[in-house]
């Protein structure tokens, strides 16, 4: 099973490039998951990129949503997106292209009815919460991080843990990330506390043999924030979880075939055993 569960996340991992998000789970600040993708980027993912949203841009622009809507909603959510994917690997011109991002986001929200598609609509809202988050981050506004979380909260509406677990997981996970941003920004324990119940919630709905990518990236940010806290708060308590979960994940690379994603995360299991050598002395 752990074998599989291997095969599963080094699979997922080599193709990052391939996809026009680098990865829905990835977002700035010492987050395990930015640095997994970080190690995939490569010129031929932007280029591609860059063709793509070309190609949607000039589609779009001589389409009519009243003539196929679903067809105009689904490009439109991929020029979207592909968007805010090519401003997270092209930092020369990140805040045009998220700016950009949103616009397009924005022409949806007229003729996407939550009543009426209400998947698709949280989609739309998480991918929204994700520009915003992103946004924020580039400019430690705390204002944006706020936008962000509530839209995560608006797609959780529609995002049952039950119906669709992983993508129930995937917006508790990056709230999590916009609540962490917005706790350090603000230097706010309790917003912190926040994002340690967000990230454990994803946890309980991810597995090392189903979702071998989300299971490795959300125990590593929950292990990332808890070290955090604790070097905040001075909690041992709250160290030993960190580590307990950082271990967890050096544990399951230790047999990944690409050792610079071992190398990551004993680099913060690291981190998280300083810090509670540091509050037991």
């Amino acid at each position: 099973m752990a074998n599989k569960a291997l095969e599963a996340f080094e699979k997922e991992l080599s193709g990052l490039n391939e996809k026009l998000a680098p990865l829905e789970w990835a977002s700035p600040r010492n987050n395990l998951g930015y640095a997994l993708v970080a190690l995939g980027q490569n010129k031929s993912g932007i280029e591609h990129l860059k063709k793509s949203i070309t190609e949607m841009g000039d589609v779009l622009e001589a389409s009519d949503p009243k003539d196929a809507l679903d067809d105009w909603v689904s490009l439109q959510l991929t020029y979207a997106a592909a968007l805010h994917a090519l401003g997270q690997r092209n930092t020369g011109e990140t805040v045009s292209l998220l700016n950009k991002s949103m616009e397009a986001y924005k022409k949806i929200l007229p003729v996407l009815k939550r009543q009426e598609s209400p998947l698709e609509w949280a989609l739309m809202m998480h991918n929204i919460a994700m520009v915003f988050q992103d946004l924020g981050e580039h400019s430690e506004g705390s204002r944006t991080l706020e936008r962000s979380i509530t839209a995560y909260n608006n797609a959780l509406t529609q995002r049952s843990a039950n119906v669709v677990p992983l993508q129930w997981a995937l917006s508790q996970n990056n709230a999590a990330v916009s609540l962490q941003v917005l706790g350090e920004i603000q230097q706010d324990s309790e917003i912190l506390k926040d994002a340690v119940v967000s990230y454990g919630n994803a946890c309980h709905k991810l597995t090392q043999s189903k979702h071998a990518v989300a299971w490795v990236i959300t125990t590593g940010n929950l292990g990332s924030v808890r070290t955090l806290l604790a070097e905040k708060t001075n909690d041992a308590e709250m160290a030993r979880q960190a580590v307990n979960n950082l271990n967890e994940i050096v544990d399951f690379l230790s047999g990944v075939a690409n050792t610079k994603y071992l190398v990551l995360a004993e680099r913060f299991r690291d981190k998280a055993k300083a810090v509670l050598e540091k509050i037991n002395t």
